[in-house]
């Protein structure tokens, strides 16, 4: 893991002082390599010398291609990503932690990977104190003060000095 991170840091120094395009680890990529059936790492030499010709020899015609075109391609590669079964597993086992998915799939959309994942972090420790303290969902209430003090006061014992 630590070698890894610095060859990546090494490989985007490089990058920068050559002015050469950024690589780095990609969710639609894989998904793509997935639904193909790639097994080995030849797939990703291929597609790594495929999209270099593209690059070389068709930069001119890219040029022309509608970004929703671009974003249909990458979708449609990610939506293989989403297991809607295991959502409904969750909708059926509990309920509280789909939605935290719920939200988290959403919030990757309108926010962003990072701020999605520390919401969805957030709510996940929310729930889980909630489930911890042992408090049903309807009982967030407020109760008089009075009830509660005489409920701590009755079962006080008596301690006599002595």
């Amino acid at each position: 893991m630590a070698t890894s991170a610095v060859c990546l840091r090494h490989d985007q120094y490089r990058q920068r002082f050559t002015g050469s395009l950024v690589s780095g680890p990609s969710a639609s990529r894989t998904a793509a390599m997935d639904a193909a059936g790639s097994r080995t790492q030849l797939s990703s030499l291929v597609a790594a010398v495929t999209v270099a010709l593209v690059m070389v020899f068709f930069t001119d015609e890219l040029a022309y291609l509608p970004t929703a075109a671009l974003a249909g391609v990458v979708a449609s590669a990610v939506l293989n990503l989403v297991e809607v079964e295991e959502l409904r597993e969750l909708w059926r086992m509990r309920r509280s932690e789909f939605w935290v998915a719920a939200v988290c799939l959403l919030g990757v959309l309108v926010f962003g990977p990072l701020r999605a994942v520390i919401i969805a972090f957030l709510l996940a420790t929310i729930d889980l104190l909630r489930r911890a303290s042992g408090l049903a969902p309807g009982c967030y209430r407020k109760q008089p003060t009075a009830v509660i003090l005489s409920r701590k006061i009755q079962s006080m014992p008596l301690v006599l000095p002595g």
